[in-house]
């Protein structure tokens, strides 16, 4: 009876699916020290989230952005003439784009930060802004503050522009650990060849947080919904100038190791060349955030049985972070895998262990140049940068650029929807960010290896050509239809489409014969069985 009594107990504790943990980063600096946690990217970035303000009581998004470097940057104004910066910083500067009403990403030449250089003002002062889709409110550092992190960035005041019209009405946004407040104004601003008067904060107090990273200020991209300051967006600015077609723009995020320094946004149309096959869409969940239904993940191929979940898309947010409980089910997956702290997964440095996000019945392949993170000292493991963190709910995702960066990313505020268009996997190479080697240069994709099940697909989108990850140490891996129908029923004449592909295995079917959550089961059946032979 003992043995049946424990039996029992095991089987509960196998089955439970609930968990509360409250996102706390370590303080302790002799125990970050020891070991890579969260807390070495948390406590050293600070959070871009517009809906963790004052007046919101939601829990802040962890945004994690990290590591400093003094080196001279050098950047470009609207007209192309170089532009010294006050501050330093190193900045791998993207190449100009070739599409319209463009403008390139240039990053910190660490895959943490991306943003954009912008001028503002009569006199064009060059700033550069994070471009941020967690959150909707524009704000700069003002010539005005005096705190630290004003003091070795571009500021931005009645010096650089007549035109400035400074008002009397404050603004503030708190972030997860950083906050910036100052008074609201207005005046021309100038990206991608286009020029519009934009309300926007003048930071004249901004927390240190900031004085640790590039940017000199924020662009919000956030739906409208987010913002504080009772103005249009940026992104409506521009359509209410007439300046667009549509409150459209698709993001494209280079990986640093790659070498292709083709980061760029694209104002109005995606960009077509940086994806191979169709985009495929999905509708947001609300009008608040960019935010979709996330149909599971594929560890190995293998569904994981994850439904019922949303992703938040923010390219403010350097990291992946997963409700703890279901990390524990993805990890779970990933030979050799160890679990750090409550947030915290340690994996081989070399695994090439394929990670896919499916959205729209369409897997998206996370490379592992991307999900693994700083060696741990003392063996062959590293932090992954996939972390197990409550951001809101136990339901809600949040994809930064570990997972952006493998995609092409299109948000149509007109249709409330979000598309994701496949990367082509690049050939590696040796790299010298820490004991890690990365990717350069180009290779065929291969299909998926996830089996069809019944062909090519007409009700859905169809799974474009994604590559297979080559085994070698951290291997990295449209149609916009006027009438807002899917890809499935009508494309566009102007769309280049190719190759539909086939349709996904139904998550939880046939197609698979164990399932990640089945995973962690079988010691607890081990432990059972031992207890009954005795």
């Amino acid at each position: 009876m003992d043995g049946i009594r424990f039996l029992v107990l095991l089987w509960m504790f196998a089955a439970s699916t609930t968990a509360f943990f409250i996102y706390e980063p370590s303080n302790n600096p002799v125990e970050e020290a020891k070991k890579n946690t969260i807390a070495d990217y948390i406590s050293k970035g600070f959070t871009f989230n517009g809906f963790a303000r004052e007046d919101n009581a939601q829990l802040a998004l962890p945004k994690v952005t990290i590591t400093k470097r003094a080196i001279p940057r050098i950047t470009r104004n609207e007209r192309g003439t170089p532009v010294k910066r006050v501050n330093t910083w190193q900045i791998e500067t993207a190449k100009d784009p070739t599409q319209t009403l463009s403008a390139a990403i240039d990053e910190d030449a660490l895959d943490y930060s991306y943003f954009s250089s912008m001028t503002f003002g009569s006199k064009g002062q060059s700033l550069y802004m994070l471009l941020d889709t967690g959150s909707s409110d524009t704000w700069v550092m003002g010539s005005d503050c005096k705190s630290t992190a004003c003091s070795n960035h571009n500021t931005f005041g009645k010096a650089n522009s007549d035109t400035l019209k400074v008002t009397t009405t404050p603004f503030s946004d708190v972030y997860g650990t950083g906050n910036v407040s100052g008074m609201i104004v207005t005046d021309n601003v100038q990206i991608a060849g286009m020029k519009v008067p934009l309300t926007f904060g003048s930071g004249s107090s901004v927390s240190d947080h900031f004085a640790n990273y590039p940017m000199d200020g924020l662009l919000g991209l956030g739906r409208p919904a987010g913002s504080t300051l009772n103005a249009p967006t940026f992104m409506q600015a521009l359509v209410n100038a007439r300046l667009l077609p549509g409150n459209i723009f698709g993001v494209n995020l280079q990986r640093h190791s790659d070498g292709t320094m083709d980061g760029e946004i694209n104002f109005g149309a995606p960009d077509k060349s940086k994806y191979t096959g169709d985009l495929v869409y999905m509708q947001t969940t609300n009008k608040d955030n960019w935010e979709i239904p996330v149909d599971d993940v594929l560890i190995g191929g293998v569904p994981c049985k994850l439904t019922g979940n949303t992703a938040i898309i923010d390219t403010g947010t350097s990291q992946l972070f997963l409700p703890p409980l279901q990390a524990k089910v993805l990890f779970s997956k990933i030979p050799g895998s160890q679990q750090a702290d409550t947030e915290t997964w340690h994996i081989p440095c070399d695994t090439t262990t394929s990670i896919q996000m499916v959205f729209g019945k369409v897997p998206f392949s996370i490379s592992p140049a991307d999900y693994v993170g700083n060696p741990v000292a003392g063996g062959n493991m590293c932090t992954s940068t996939i972390f197990g963190v409550k951001v809101q709910t136990d339901t809600v995702w949040l994809l930064g650029d570990v997972f952006l960066k493998n995609v092409y990313s299109v948000f149509d505020s007109d249709k409330s929807r979000i598309g994701l268009g496949s990367k082509a996997v690049k050939t590696p190479t040796s790299s010298a960010a820490g004991s890690v080697s990365t990717a350069s240069g180009t290779t065929t994709p291969t299909k998926s290896t996830i089996t069809p099940t019944s062909g090519q697909s007409k009700s859905s989108p169809g799974i474009p050509e994604s590559p297979v990850i080559p085994v070698s140490k951290t291997t990295p891996s449209d149609a916009v239809h006027p009438s807002g129908t899917t890809l499935a029923s009508a494309a566009p004449a102007s769309a280049s489409v190719s190759g539909k592909g086939t349709s996904l295995p139904e998550l939880g079917g046939a197609a698979s014969t164990m399932d990640c959550g089945m995973l962690l089961m079988i010691p607890f059946l081990v432990a059972s069985l031992v207890v009954i032979m005795r």
